[in-house]
């Protein structure tokens, strides 16, 4: 039987399309940004808003990078990547609020984020010269 091949659309409802992540590291940021929003028209799935919000993200779109992460959230309420990447847009937000929220989530042990959310974190909390914040793990 010759073998069958399987044609996998571009635009899958079910996954984040493929393309996008290797446009995302290789800097083609508009590119994936518009096959991310034509995929998540098509449903929002949590992968495809998490690859969203890192595109937001690198364009400094830090509110609808938030609103993106959270959503994810509201349905999948431990996720340490979406909540690193929520640290991270919080952080670089102006606004003591923001920045307390982000420290917060990196200090949490029953939500522990990746040492180098951590860092981040901290170092633009730093920047802030908040000097009565102590950042775990440092």
């Amino acid at each position: 039987m010759p073998p069958t091949a399987i044609m996998i659309d571009a635009v899958s409802p079910s996954h984040p399309p493929q393309l996008s992540v290797w446009q995302i590291a290789a800097g083609r940021i508009e590119d994936a940004a518009s096959q991310l929003e034509q995929a998540n028209d098509l449903e929002a799935a949590p992968d495809t808003r998490l690859l969203l919000g890192m595109v937001a993200r690198q364009q400094q779109d830090y509110p609808a990078a938030e609103a993106l992460f959270r959503s994810i959230l509201v349905e999948l309420p431990v996720q340490r990547d979406v909540l690193d990447q929520l640290a991270i847009v919080l952080a670089a937000q102006p606004g003591d609020q923001k920045r307390s929220q982000a420290l917060q989530l990196v200090s949490t042990e029953t939500t522990p984020c990746s040492l180098e959310t951590r860092a981040r974190c901290c170092s633009i909390s730093d920047a802030y010269r908040r000097p009565k914040t102590r950042c775990a793990g440092r």
